[in-house]
């Protein structure tokens, strides 16, 4: 990987920001060989990593055919888009 690359023949890189998937290998990764970096991530990447689970979790019939699973597959995606302080935690 690009990371243990740099880790082997330490090359010393300290960016403010990374952008990264939604992978956990790779947030993993970029989280601890750069951990003073905020690490962001792509919105399209992210949705597309909620449909790969809803699938895995063998929901994707229940998602055309049940209005709270496909609620709950939406909002799910849409959570980093709303302001933090609307955020309820019940």
């Amino acid at each position: 990987s690009p990371a243990l690359h740099l880790t082997q023949h330490q090359l010393q890189i300290q960016p403010e920001t990374v952008f990264i998937d939604y992978e956990t290998a790779t947030n993993n990764t970029a989280r601890s060989v750069l951990s003073e970096a905020t690490t962001k991530g792509c919105f399209l990447q992210l949705t597309q990593c909620i449909w790969r689970k809803t699938q895995k979790c063998g929901l994707q019939l229940y998602y055309k055919e049940n209005e709270d699973i496909t609620r709950l597959v939406r909002r799910a995606a849409v959570l980093p888009l709303v302001p933090l302080h609307l955020v309820e935690d019940d």
